[in-house]
């Protein structure tokens, strides 16, 4: 998956994403961001309330020096060799495209502008609770946290080792009470470095995050935007000049090499847990029985009953065909009329982007009967055979921005 940074156009003047308009430029930092050294003000808040910081852009400033959103939301300029500006990764319609987003939401900002937020993958970011994180210490001292296999890679390097290129290091996830912790070493930029909890961060004190999903901001060109920057610490660049070719630097390589890939770990965690705990977790509430002895309840046995969030969110963390079966099986269960809310997640589950590999032919044709009954069997002949145009991320995505332009396009007079 293909992560960017917003280019200067994409943030201030008329021609700004739309949701930058709405949300203002002001790039609000996370606890981890704070932790590895981003300069930040003291005080300076972003539109949600959230302390705003340094944060890259992916332009250059008269081909020499990086383009910067400064704590003030303003235009600003680093030596592309610094290392105290967040990233605030963006993702280009290329790679929302084929997302299934989660959560989606509308938030209504204190200057009465509204903009869509959706959740994908997760990231460290807030600073665990002063409890949790003793306690967290005090295990991990004793080597008894139990690890979920996955690492997150940051900078080792001194913020100021400018002829120093990037040196990787791993901080291990764990797992503690049912959720996920990454352990990090604090390099602060300076006593304007406070986490949302309050605490200053001390040069190599060990601070503990909980992993959580990251929030994005949605433009109507298809867009995304993390709400926050995530990380800090890392060189734009080894170089001493930044031209604008951002496929070019040391960041970018980060980013494809290393964010693009961790961001997904909740996924690929998910992905490891056993069958009966994916089907407790997802199916539980829904599906009674063995083998082929199955109940289904779309209403739910406890009355909640199964969305296409909750089927979105089970396609997103696996592939595997007996949950698929049982996926498909549940949507055939609802009445003939409400089957076809759930035509985008039946064909995620065929699209070959996702996965290039073939269900079997008894999910091929539990898929093909729902299709025909939606009236969509075309399209799914068409995901089936490899088809990108009509995949079920882009089509939950452009249902989504035509919400959202409908929504902006009232607010901002129709424009």
């Amino acid at each position: 998956m293909k992560v960017t940074f917003l280019r200067e156009e994409d943030i201030w003047g008329n021609n700004a994403l739309e949701v930058m308009q709405a949300y203002g430029t002001k790039v609000g930092v996370s606890d981890v961001a704070i932790a590895l050294g981003t300069c930040m003000g003291s005080g300076t808040k972003n539109s949600a309330g959230v302390a705003s910081g340094y944060a890259w852009s992916a332009s250059s400033y008269k081909n020499v020096n990086v383009r910067t959103v400064d704590l003030d939301g303003a235009k600003n300029c680093f030596n592309p060799n610094r290392r105290i500006a967040a990233g605030c990764p963006a993702l280009p319609f290329s790679a929302t495209s084929k997302i299934c987003p989660n959560n989606m939401k509308t938030m209504r900002l204190a200057n009465g502008k509204t903009v869509q937020i959706c959740e994908y993958g997760a990231y460290p970011q807030t600073v665990a609770p002063k409890s949790i994180s003793q306690e967290l210490e005090a295990q991990y001292q004793k080597n008894a946290l139990k690890t979920t296999g996955k690492n997150y890679t940051f900078d080792s390097v001194e913020l100021d080792a400018y002829s120093t290129g990037f040196t990787p290091r791993n901080c291990a996830e764990y797992m503690f009470n049912g959720k996920r912790y990454v352990r990090i070493k604090g390099k602060p930029y300076d006593r304007n470095s406070v986490m949302s909890d309050g605490t200053s961060v001390q040069k190599g004190q060990a601070y503990w995050f909980e992993v959580q999903p990251i929030e994005w901001l949605m433009d109507t060109k298809g867009t995304w935007v993390s709400r926050q920057a995530l990380f800090a610490g890392i060189q734009f660049d080894t170089k001493n000049e930044y031209n604008g070719n951002f496929a070019n630097t040391t960041m970018y390589n980060y980013l494809q090499k290393h964010f693009a890939k961790e961001m997904e770990a909740q996924k690929e965690f998910t992905e490891t847990l056993s069958r009966l705990a994916i089907r407790n977790r997802y199916f539980s509430n829904y599906v009674s029985g063995f083998e082929n002895n199955k109940e289904f309840y779309p209403a739910g046995k406890d009355g909640q009953p199964f969305t296409p969030e909750k089927a979105c969110a089970i396609v997103d963390i696996t592939n595997a065909p007996p949950f698929m079966r049982d996926l498909l099986k549940l949507i055939a269960a609802f009445p003939k009329e409400e089957q076809g809310q759930f035509k985008d997640v039946v064909l995620t589950v065929f699209d070959k982007e996702r996965d290039e590999r073939d269900q079997p032919n008894e999910i091929v044709v539990l898929g093909k009967k729902l299709a025909v009954s939606g009236g969509y069997e075309k399209e799914l002949n068409h995901v089936l055979q490899g088809g990108r145009g009509n995949s079920a991320g882009a089509r939950a995505f452009a249902d989504a921005v035509s919400l959202f332009t409908s929504r902006l396009g009232k607010f901002f007079g129709g424009r």
